[in-house]
């Protein structure tokens, strides 16, 4: 919050406003069952906001008994058979409402009866049997997805309504069950030894199934495990042995006693085989089959590799050439080759036939290793092949600490060489510097170094930043390692800075120094010269003041220089130059449009100025400022004017250039207009009407006479001082026009005037209305006045006549049909007005016409003519009796009764007779009126 003033106040309300969230849950005992199902229903709600406690529990149970509850706990509910949706409504302390909804959370169903049937009740094992469910429930024909089953064989199940299914266990007797879930409601059904099996089943095991490097030719037995049957069965037993030999058959008596169908055959090659025993129970015509293998193989591990010496961490690679066989001509894949380095469990590696290997635990001696290859084919056969192998040890390097280690480029650093060899004479050195990577190498014969000793080494490193030098010891072997020494810190300032390179005069130089460098910088400021700082800060703030200047000089130049030192001494310098803008605002303007006198002066306005900018600055001008002394301004770079009224006049020039930078320039009393003048103005006070003011001319000055526009259409002449009333209550805006002897004149706005409504209301009642002619009607005045006493009552009867009265209701009548405005004008006694207008109808009278006419020019009955004139106009056609027109006319406003007057329209007099009519008219009511009929003429000849 900040005061008028500028005063700050804050107030924090920590946890303030707490945001609720409330997790509606709940749970039933018992989702789905037989009908009825009794249901109990938990509450599990929470609410986020332990302290927001839930108020009210709203449960809808969607059509059990009961079917709705308000509570935490509802009572049990029974549900008769159907699908049903449950919803919890939970309120909290503070409002906060959530809503759960289970969509056919509880199920009902009625299982009527279960029963089951299969194809047939004995069978060969694994023969299949097809299984038929027959299953009956209330509502009938249930929708799949709600019922289940569930089949029980004994040595298997099944999920499916109408399964099929294969015993494969054993031979007998086995139990069947089926139980079904419709809707939660459960029913079973289960028959003991529904199905029997028949023998026989086969199964047989050789005594091992994997013979490795045993040779080529191998007896195998076989045991015998298989069900064969009673022993007054006929039985037949056969082997097929996979190798292409003969297959061996036992027949009864041979398979009546125990094992007796064991057998052994001879494998006389090497391969994978895959036996199969066939039985045949001919007693119960059933039969059976099984299958086993046995592998005979053989694999001989063999490697060679890239060399038996190896520096420690480098790479060895070795070569498998391992062999497997499954026959004289068939090679049998390997599967996996383990090679053991001899070291340590962890240099055991299988990469396939290709290995590669590093020894790179440290060593200080020369170590001798035995690598082992096992080679394992895919059936699991293996065998081994070791060969030596000797390790040498990498030379050690040893680097002294650099001297220096930190300093300014160019710095000179000296390092010691210490490095020691484990056995294996050193051979070279090789030292690469990182500045530059320049090489040195020393070896035991010649030195190709400038430096006159290989241990110890000086360089001269120039590149600021972490420098190194990385050092190489190779020993006679090519055995070889690395060191890099400690970093060598070369620190040199970044001397960096921005600065708007244009100012504006008397503005504060403002930088922002993003130097950088080692440890603490410090800085100094130079401006032009170096002779003495302008400041130690981190940022330079000066004042740039250009005096002194020509006119018409629009910059000046500085520099500026930033000298950064490190926290080493390190020192950098940067420059920018600065130039200062100084802008000049100048004006021009020239008149046109006014009167001008005798001795050139304008004497009456108008006076129209143009006006040209004619300033100048170092960057272009963005932005005008014209401030034309009449309250007029212009942001525009060449502006117009008009001065509408009489008077002496300042003209002020303010530019803007594109750098921000301004200049201001005012010309005093530099244009004067003559002319009449004044203060026009209005004022409202206490006592007058609301919806008027008075008007008046203060200070008038060759005033000869005025024209009061008031704002409602209303013009006044010749007055200066005056009280005006609105007729009706809004806001207008009125002026004045003023005029001096010689004819100039002057207009003069005024502000915007707001008349209120005072409270005055005309109102009346005309009864009757509509009216007949010359019918009386009560004029009922009903006008109010809230705020005074009304005093004269103004009628206008719609007849061009305006009658005052001091009484408020009127009578009158009018002997001519149609609509009339009258007008009520209310005075009240603060001179306030106000009016209404109702329109008062005056009804048609019957229309009636002739039937018969004697147009003989007696004067009696000649014409056929409207009983009174009623009518703004209308149209009359005569016919004959054979239809012919013989007369058409219109209304006559010098005779608006004459309808027909017995002749043609060719001037003839017509026959006697019967003639027809068609009149169409408008009333003066408004009433539209369409007649035909007959009229007789007689005695027209």
């Amino acid at each position: 919050m900040i005061t008028a003033t500028g005063c700050v106040g804050t107030t924090i309300l920590n946890d303030y406003i707490v945001v609720s969230n409330v997790d509606v849950n709940f749970e039933a005992d018992v989702t789905g069952g037989c009908d009825p199902l009794v249901v109990n229903f938990s509450d599990l709600s929470v609410d986020a906001n332990p302290s927001n406690t839930i108020t009210s529990w709203s449960w809808n149970f969607g059509g059990g008994n009961p079917s709705t509850f308000n509570g935490q706990s509802p009572p049990s509910v029974s549900y008769p058979i159907g699908v049903y949706d449950v919803s919890l409504t939970v309120t909290t302390q503070s409002g906060c409402i959530g809503t759960m909804t289970m969509d056919d959370y509880i199920t009902v169903g009625q299982i009527n009866s279960v029963s089951f049937a299969v194809d047939t009740l004995v069978n060969c094992i694994k023969t299949d049997f097809q299984f038929s469910s027959y299953v009956s429930t209330t509502p009938s024909n249930p929708d799949s997805t709600e019922i289940t089953y569930f089949w029980d064989f004994t040595d298997g199940t099944s999920t499916e309504n109408d399964p099929t299914y294969m015993f494969t266990s054993d031979t007998g007797y086995f139990n069947v069950m089926l139980v079904v879930d419709y809707r939660g409601c459960k029913d079973t059904m289960e028959i003991d030894s529904f199905i029997y099996i028949n023998a026989p089943i086969a199964k047989f095991s050789p005594d091992q199934t994997l013979y490795c490097n045993e040779g080529s030719s191998i007896l195998v037995p076989f045991n015998d495990e298989a069900t064969h049957g009673i022993p007054s069965d006929d039985i037949l037993m056969i082997y097929e042995w996979g190798d292409g030999t003969q297959n061996d058959t036992l027949d009864d008596p041979q398979l009546d006693g125990a094992n007796a169908g064991d057998f052994s055959h001879q494998f006389t090659q090497y391969g994978s085989y895959t036996i199969e025993q066939v039985i045949h129970n001919y007693t119960t015509g059933c039969s059976d089959s099984i299958t086993s293998a046995v592998d005979i193989s053989f694999v001989n591990a063999n490697f060679i590799y890239s060399n038996d010496s190896i520096c420690q961490g480098d790479t060895l690679t070795m070569f498998d050439q391992s062999s497997s066989w499954m026959n004289p001509t068939t090679p049998h894949p390997l599967q996996e080759w383990e090679f053991n380095m001899g070291n340590s469990p962890s240099g055991v590696v299988n990469m396939g036939d290709t290995a590669y290997y590093a020894y790179s635990n440290p060593i200080f001696s020369i170590q001798n290793y035995t690598i082992t290859l096992t080679a394992t084919n895919s059936v699991g056969c293996s065998d081994q092949a070791a060969l030596p192998i000797t390790v040498l040890p990498a030379p050690f390097p040893v680097l002294s600490l650099p001297d220096p280690s930190v300093g300014c480029a160019p710095l000179d650093v000296t390092f010691s060489n210490n490095s020691m060899s484990f056995g294996v004479p050193i051979d070279y050195y090789v030292y690469t510097y990182s500045d530059n990577n320049d090489i040195d190498t020393f070896d035991h014969i010649s030195y190709t170094s400038p430096n006159p000793n290989p241990n110890s080494i000086t360089h001269t490193f120039v590149n600021e930043g972490n420098n190194s030098l990385n050092m190489t010891v190779v020993d006679v072997f090519g055995c070889y390692a690395y060191q890099t020494s400690a970093n060598i810190s070369i620190t040199k300032p970044f001397a960096s800075f921005s600065v708007d390179n244009v100012i504006c005069n008397g503005d504060t130089i403002n930088t922002t120094n993003s130097s950088t460098g080692e440890g603490n910088l410090t800085y100094e400021w130079y401006l032009d010269n170096f002779n003495a700082p302008i400041s130690a800060d981190t940022n330079a703030s000066a004042d740039l003041v250009e005096s002194g200047i020509p006119f018409g000089q629009t910059t000046a130049t500085h520099d500026l220089y930033l000298v950064a030192t490190d926290g080493n001494g390190c020192k950098d310098t940067i420059g920018n130059l600065i130039s200062v803008a100084i802008p000049w605002a100048v004006p021009n303007y020239s008149f046109t449009g006014a009167a001008i006198g005798p001795n050139g002066e304008f004497v009456c306005p108008p006076l129209f100025g143009a006006y040209v900018d004619s300033s100048f600055s170092f960057g272009a001008i963005t932005e005008w400022l014209w401030n034309f002394g009449n309250g007029n301004q212009s942001i525009l770079e060449n502006p117009s004017n008009t001065y509408v009224l009489p008077g002496t006049y300042d003209l002020t020039l303010s530019v803007v250039d594109e750098n921000g930078c301004t200049a201001d320039t005012t010309l005093l009393q530099y244009v004067t207009i003559g002319g009449p003048s004044g203060d026009p103005d209005w004022f409202q006070q206490v006592g007058q009407c609301a919806q008027g003011a008075q008007f008046l001319i203060n200070n008038p000055v060759n005033l000869y006479n005025s024209t009061w526009e008031m704002g409602d259409n209303i013009t006044l002449n010749d007055s200066i001082n005056f009280f005006y009333n609105y007729n009706q209550p809004g806001t207008y805006t009125p002026g004045v026009t003023l005029y001096d002897s010689s004819g100039c004149e002057v207009f003069y706005p005024l502000d915007p005037i707001t008349v209120l409504d005072d409270g005055l209301n005309a109102l009346f009642t005309a009864n009757p209305n509509p009216a007949d002619q010359n019918e009386t009607i009560t004029f009922v005045d009903a006008s109010s006045s809230q705020q005074s006493t009304i005093v004269l009552w103004n009628w206008d009867f719609g007849q061009d006549q305006v009658t005052a009265f001091s009484n408020s209701n009127q009578y009158f009548a009018y002997g001519v049909s149609g609509p009339y405005q009258v007008t009520l004008v209310v005075t009240d006694a603060l001179g306030c007005q106000a009016d209404f207008t109702l329109i008062v109808n005056v009804n048609d009278p019957e229309i009636w016409l002739p039937n018969v006419i004697t147009a003989n020019n007696d004067g009696t009955n000649d014409l056929f003519t409207l009983p009174f004139d009623a009518f703004k106009e209308f149209n009359v056609v005569i016919l004959n009796r054979w239809g012919n027109l013989i007369h058409e006319g219109v209304r006559d406003p010098a005779n608006p009764l004459l309808l027909w007057d017995g002749t043609t329209d060719a001037g003839e007099k017509v026959h006697d007779g019967v003639y027809f009519y068609r009149f169409t008219g408008e009333m003066l009511g408004g009433t539209m009126v369409d007649k035909h009929g007959f009229v007789t003429v007689i005695e027209s000849k």
